[in-house]
């Protein structure tokens, strides 16, 4: 683009930024109107009445649609077919037992939330059109028809004021009481009030501006307000009227409804739009507004401060503030608001998809682009410094300046890093730093002669800059894509010369990519990401906030504070307010999307700004909107939390044999007793809170099945299948969209009944039938397991006294032929007269008989004493064989020979085996071993003797020769201990070879529990 004339740009942006003479369009606020019709769930476009029920449900009456009910997600008709006497419904009124009265085209009737009852009483408003009906204070209603005048019903009977029997009109528009309980009627002819049966007339000649009286309210300050057909609308002190027309600024002078709001606001419902009166103002809503229809037949406000407005065609409209102002796409600006700024004290400056820049001073747009006066590119950043020049960032044509020397622009030509800009900020010596998107940053000085840029050669981690910040100390910190947070000091002595500190996910950032870079009072940074939440830096380290500590989106646009110390973060999920704590947490976060009022949703990057009163406004992709704390009002209203319907397996209750008592207005049976096998339910439950009902949260709890309180849910339903036989409490609470909870549960009780085998009589029969059946079986079983008992025992003590007879002979038992060949050797010393070895021979024999003899009688003895026996027994029969072998007994180091016991004569069989098979044959050099070890309490006892072998011994044994028992018994002497200890043993015998094959000896090998 080339350089303008400085004096013709600057007269132009004169005219256009500080005077703004030239007329444009003027452009109307979209306020946060949620419009509900026909494609919404309404059986009707045109809306006459509209109640809200103790429940907290919506009613309203339509022109041919019946009667509606609304909870705030759901729609529930109700029309003739259902027993509703007309579907020309033009008033609706809930008396003080809940009860609705629903005035219609046909006649009055009433519905206890089970059944409609039709009004038949011949002196009341039967077939008569009842377009208003109020309860005043004692409880009396008031019915006014269209041709037969006013109908009062003291509770017991109707009488009627009329034409035919006063001076009354017979058509009857509305009916109001006052604080002093006043009867006051809007009529075709005029206004009337009644006060202790007397009747005062108003009409065109004592001050009305019109006789034909729509509507009848008293503000706070006690004026009585009139709403006419034509005439405006006027107000009355009890003196005189005071007349209020188009020309003061109503929007249209017929009007068919008053509300007083008593918030100090007066709502006229006209026949174009609606019409707000204020401390002397009025403020016109209409279809350019947001609202659904300009013609206004009826207004009311709910529990939870919402207005809604009845249309005549376009069904209704919800206003729950006016916390957001919307402002959309027109012929001066662009859909989507790339910045925002503000004129010091002055008009709104909006940089958009239109291109250029536009102006807004509250009612009027202009549009500065083209035509040779300024840029058509999209302007992308808006940033006044503290000495009030302007700077103004475009996507392609680089930066603008503004102030009181003039108009100029900067681009690449100029020495700028880029023509696409970002963002500005002005440090504190007065130097102007400018981001670009593909080329990092510009440093403008004040002189306008010297630009330095700084880049990725220079140490930045990224060339697309997103946001600037200077903190306390002087340093700019820029926030970056992909390239983390960077710090940038210029050198004091050579400003050319720039140090970057680069922080990333390293140092504790969540997330790379930094689109907003804000600081608070105290000098903290705030960062908001792309993915990571939002990040605060202290100097030290970095802090983070996420999803899981209560944001919507991880995914930040833009960060803002408001003057109260709100952070607010902006998201493609809407805006998040946050109050911070100490230590960086969270204390609160209240959302604003969609439901909560703010329509357009997805934010632009840094498209923010708080303006000179406070208000707060965003840049969306859908338009500007303007956030006003004033109107943010906490609404302290909590949910009405109802199980509104149940099902079991897939039938309505009321549908099945078991709905036979349903309450009024739920379909849910007041007592419900189920079978063991009608155990499916399913529970509809609502927490009804019309100001946000999308926002509504739930915790459920099946007493007697779970023990606490569910997660927060948003489904409207919960299904407990295969519930086990008992006693049930169905719980659930509800909160807003504050996070206010009601304390008291709704809560249905229910049982499911046992099965008849399940009952106690049954399964103490059962039980005591099979006890007595076990009884029986066990009892034959025990006598004969007694008996086979008694017959085992008994063998068992046979055999236990044949091996113990057995064990005694064998302890008794002796090799005749050693008792005779010691004997012999004995003989044979005392013939030779050696004494000495006859007494030495006669004295060991006669140890060993003693040992034998003592041992005899013990079932075990130390292994020590064993030992000892067959020492003796060896050294006898060494003697006896005149030396011929040898013999030796070997112990494990692991062996403790006197606390290890075995039962007697337990080896000497097998050692007396190996001296007379194996030894005795031999002519000399015999050798016995015997080797002891212990593993595992198993005793191992080797006798190893080198004699002529088992093969041998039996060849030269004599066919009639002895045969002992010994080996016999000992094995059944160790089958009764392996019985005894549970654990293994036995004996192994082994024919030992030389290398030739030929026999070497026998081994005996016992393994021996002890």
């Amino acid at each position: 683009m080339k350089k303008h004339n400085r004096n013709t740009v600057c007269f132009i942006i004169i005219i256009v930024f500080l005077f703004s003479l030239v007329t444009f369009n003027t452009f109307a606020q979209q306020y946060n109107f949620r419009n509900i019709s026909v494609k919404d769930g309404l059986t009707q476009s045109e809306i006459y009445a509209v109640c809200e029920d103790q429940r907290g449900n919506i009613w309203f009456g339509t022109l041919g649609g019946g009667l509606v009910m609304y909870d705030g997600i759901e729609f529930y008709p109700y029309t003739e077919e259902d027993g509703l006497l007309n579907n020309f419904v033009r008033s609706i009124n809930e008396d003080k037992d809940g009860i609705l009265w629903v005035g219609t085209e046909a006649g009055l009737c009433t519905y206890n939330g089970i059944e409609f009852k039709v009004i038949e009483d011949a002196d009341g408003p039967k077939n008569k059109v009842v377009k208003t009906i109020i309860q005043d204070h004692s409880g009396n209603f008031w019915f006014g028809t269209e041709t037969g005048g006013l109908y009062f019903f003291d509770g017991k009977q109707f009488s009627n004021y009329s034409s035919e029997n006063s001076s009354f009109d017979n058509n009857i528009y509305s009916i109001f009481e006052d604080r002093n309980f006043n009867i006051w009627v809007g009529t075709s002819k005029g206004a009337y009030k009644i006060k202790d049966n007397d009747i005062t007339f108003y009409t065109e000649e004592s001050g009305l501006s019109s006789d034909i009286i729509r509507s009848i309210c008293e503000d706070d300050e006690g004026l009585i307000w009139f709403a006419t057909q034509g005439g405006g609308i006027c107000s009355y002190n009890g003196k005189e009227f005071n007349k209020f027309k188009t020309e003061d600024g109503i929007s249209h002078n017929i009007v068919y409804y008053i509300f007083n709001d008593h918030a100090g606001s007066l709502w006229f419902a006209t026949a174009k739009g609606i019409t707000r009166y204020n401390k002397g103002k009025f403020k016109v809503y209409d279809e350019s507004n947001g609202l659904a229809g300009n013609v206004v037949l009826y207004i009311f406000k709910d529990s939870s401060e919402n207005l809604w407005f009845g249309t005549s065609g376009g069904g209704v409209s919800i206003l729950d503030s006016e916390r957001f102002v919307h402002y959309t796409e027109n012929e001066f600006t662009g859909r989507r608001i790339f910045c925002i700024s503000q004129v010091p004290g002055g008009n709104m400056i909006f940089g958009t998809s239109k291109g250029g820049i536009t102006t807004f001073d509250g009612k009027r747009y202009t549009l500065l682009r083209g035509n040779e006066t300024f840029t058509s590119s999209k302007v992308r950043a808006l940033y006044y410094t503290p000495d009030s020049t302007l700077w103004i960032g475009t996507l392609n044509d680089g930066a603008f300046r503004f102030n009181k020397n003039g108009f100029k622009q900067f681009s690449k030509d100029d020495g700028l890093c880029s023509n696409n800009i970002t963002g500005f900020i002005a440090d504190s010596k007065g130097r102007v730093w400018i981001a670009s998107s593909d080329f990092g940053i510009s440093v403008l000085f004040d002189d306008d002669e010297k630009i330095i840029n700084i880049n990725r050669d220079s140490g930045l981690k990224s060339n697309t800059i997103y946001s600037l910040i200077e903190d306390i100390n002087g340093d700019i910190w820029a926030g970056t894509e992909n390239g983390g947070l960077s710090a940038l000091t210029l050198d004091k002595d050579d400003p050319e010369r720039v140090k970057i500190k680069n922080y990333a996910i390293n140092y504790g950032l969540s997330n790379n990519t930094i689109r907003s870079v804000i600081k608070d009072d105290s000098g903290n940074l705030y960062l908001g990401t792309a993915g990571g939440g939002i990040n605060i830096f202290d100097g030290n380290r970095f802090y983070q906030i996420s999803k899981k500590d209560g944001l919507t989106s991880d995914n930040i646009y833009l960060l803002i504070f408001d003057d109260d110390g709100n952070l607010w973060a902006g998201s493609e999920k809407g805006l998040d307010k946050i109050n911070l704590i100490d230590s960086f947490k969270i204390k609160e976060c209240k959302h604003y999307g969609y439901n909560e009022g703010f329509t357009g949703v997805e934010l632009y990057k840094n498209s923010c700004f708080k303006d000179s009163k406070g208000d707060l406004w965003f840049g969306t992709v859908n338009g500007a909107t303007v956030y006003n704390s004033e109107e943010d009002i906490f609404i302290e209203t909590k949910t009405k939390t109802h199980i509104t319907g149940i099902k079991l397996f897939y039938d309505d209750i009321q549908d099945t044999e078991y709905g036979d008592s349903i309450n009024a207005w739920y379909p849910v049976p007041y007592e419900l007793i189920l079978p063991y096998n009608q155990n499916s339910l399913t529970f509809e439950y609502a927490g009804i809170y019309q100001r946000n009902p999308n926002a509504v949260r739930y915790k459920l709890m099946l007493q007697g099945y779970e023990s606490s309180w569910s997660p927060e849910l948003t489904k409207r339903e919960v299904t407990y299948s295969n519930l086990p036989p008992g006693e049930y409490i169905f719980k659930v609470i509800s909160c807003n969209e504050s996070g206010v909870w009601n304390n008291q549960p709704a809560e249905f009780k229910f049982t499911i009944l046992s099965p008849v085998w399940q009952k106690l009589w049954f399964i103490f029969g059962v039980i005591l039938t099979i006890l007595l059946i076990l009884w029986y079986f066990i009892s034959i079983r025990i006598k004969r397991i007694k008996q086979k008992n008694r017959i085992e025992q008994e063998r068992l003590k046979m055999e236990k006294s044949i091996i113990e007879l057995e064990q005694k002979a064998s302890r008794l038992q002796m090799n005749p032929h050693f008792i005779f060949n010691s004997l012999n050797s004995i003989q044979g010393f005392i013939a030779v007269n050696d004494s000495f070895q006859a007494k030495k021979y006669l004295a060991k024999f006669a140890r060993l008989m003693r040992l034998i003899l003592e041992n005899s009688g013990e079932e075990y003895i130390p292994l020590s004493n064993e030992i000892f026996i067959l020492e003796n027994y060896l050294e006898l029969e060494k003697l006896s064989l005149n030396q011929k072998f040898e013999f030796e007994i070997k112990l494990a180091e692991n062996i403790d020979k006197d606390e290890i016991e075995i039962p007697p004569m337990l080896i000497q069989p097998f050692v007396e085996n190996a001296v007379l098979h194996g030894i005795r044959p031999l002519k000399e050099n015999g050798l016995i071993e015997i080797n002891f070890s212990s593993e595992d309490n198993i005793l191992t006892c080797e006798i190893i003797d080198n004699g002529i072998g088992r093969d041998q011994a039996l060849k030269n044994k004599p066919k009639k020769a002895h045969k002992s028992s010994g080996i016999t018994v000992t094995q059944k002497r160790l089958d009764q201990i392996i019985y005894e200890t549970k654990q293994s043993g036995g004996i192994e015998i082994v024919d030992l070879k030389d290398d030739r094959g030929n026999s070497s000896g026998t081994k005996v090998v016992l393994k021996i529990p002890v």
